[in-house]
């Protein structure tokens, strides 16, 4: 066990050097630590690594938790302090003739910088092992924004004080945005009880990944243990196996099937968080939640009327966009369905006809005591749905109850 120090982004940065029995170049991993955390915490992993015969390298980000080997103070660090140092991290080793290749293993807050990093050096990182990463971080970080925008000088988080910096980096970029362009293997694991990073960052993030798997771990918070602990280091070799002698990416491939089969509608869906992102609202998640119920809904009722998934989920995406956007319902059919044109235009993902189709029914939407064309009748049965289903205690309007009831007797809803 070798320890190092080098420079960091707040000061002096620490870690510890791991080196197999084995001669001759070897991969080195390199392990990220969580937020408010330190290299301790990967020594476990390190072990695991370095027994398997790979090179392992545990290091404290400047200013990373309140125990840190390395300088610096929680309130200077940001995301972008500790991408920094592991940016250094790589560039300490990479002349040196003993690694033959980099992997970037990373927990909670250090999974979201190993992949933040590996997309700003994909040719020098050869494959990521991400560990319930906090891509949540950025929701978080917008979350503690004042009614003007701004942060506040200071924020608690998990027991520990950050600053204003902190959030201002965070919500800078969009982390799903940039991941799409990584084209190396990814491994993420993630447990579904885990209430600190919601299992659906992970579960988009592989979406978003060209070549990732997701593994769940059942029963298993922020942090894995006992029998799932050692199951997690027996994936994680496997991978790393995998990655140095094949450069295989399997493990991606069933998921990359799904990502074909829907990516239409993921593109879309990309493009319209990032509108509705950008639109500052407080409850910008709301109403992003009500187009993503609508859109959904929308592709159950083509599906059972015979119509198509697809547009109808893209319909039900743009329909009230427009209106959140520009934070006002005044003609927002008409301006919506202009708006939409646009949006597939620019994004080409549908045919003339079914931009037409699409633009349509957006238009129409809101005259619901009128029948329409299929299409515009499933984009108004879903939002009638949603409106009174969102709530089903609550009384549904007058102009929509009469659709609510006949779509009840369709489904065989009492």
């Amino acid at each position: 066990m070798e320890t190092i120090r080098m420079p960091g982004s707040l000061g002096t940065l620490y870690g510890v050097l791991q080196m197999p029995a084995s001669r001759g170049p070897v991969p080195l991993v390199i392990l990220s630590h969580g937020f408010g955390g330190n290299f301790r915490g990967s020594m476990d992993w390190a072990d695991c690594f370095t027994g398997l015969g790979f090179a392992t390298f545990a290091f404290d980000f400047c200013g990373g938790g309140p125990e840190s080997m390395s300088g610096g103070s929680m309130l200077d660090m940001t995301v972008e302090t500790e991408a920094e140092d592991l940016g250094r991290v790589m560039d300490h080793f990479q002349r040196d003739k003993r690694f033959s290749g980099m992997v970037l293993f990373g927990q909670s807050q250090g999974g979201f910088i190993s992949a933040m990093t590996a997309v700003r050096r994909p040719r020098e990182v050869s494959g990521l092992i991400l560990e319930f990463p906090a891509i949540v971080l950025q929701d978080d970080a917008r979350a503690r924004a004042l009614e003007d925008g701004s942060f506040p000088a200071v924020s608690e988080v998990l027991g520990h004080t950050i600053s204003r910096k902190f959030n201002e980096t965070a919500v800078a970029f969009d982390l799903y945005d940039l991941i799409g362009a990584y084209e190396g293997p990814v491994l993420i694991l993630h447990g579904d009880r885990d209430e600190i990073v919601p299992l659906r960052y992970s579960q988009r993030a592989a979406e978003v990944f060209p070549h990732a798997e997701l593994v769940v771990m059942p029963g298993q918070g922020h942090g894995f243990t006992g029998e799932a602990k050692r199951e997690a280091m027996e994936k994680e070799g496997a991978f790393l196996r995998r990655v140095f002698t094949t450069g295989d990416r399997e493990g991606s491939r069933p998921m990359k099937k799904e990502k074909q089969k829907m990516s239409r509608v993921r593109k879309l869906e990309k493009q319209v968080w990032k509108v509705m992102k950008k639109t500052k609202k407080k409850d910008w998640q709301d109403r992003t939640a009500h187009l993503h119920c609508v859109a959904m809904t929308g592709a159950m009722l083509a599906m059972k009327r015979g119509e198509n998934p697809e547009i109808a989920a893209m319909a039900g995406l743009l329909h009230d966009l427009y209106a959140y956007r520009e934070d006002s319902y005044k003609d927002h059919a008409r301006r919506g369905a202009d708006y939409a044109r646009k949006i597939l235009e620019k994004l080409k993902i549908t045919s003339d006809e079914e931009t037409e189709v699409i633009c349509r029914a957006i238009r129409n939407h809101d005259l619901k005591d009128a029948v329409g064309t299929p299409m515009e009748e499933i984009l108004k049965d879903a939002d009638v749905m949603h409106h009174c289903l969102a709530d089903p205690a609550e009384k549904a309007g007058s102009h929509e109850q009469a659709r609510f009831d006949q779509l009840r007797r369709e489904l065989g809803l009492r």
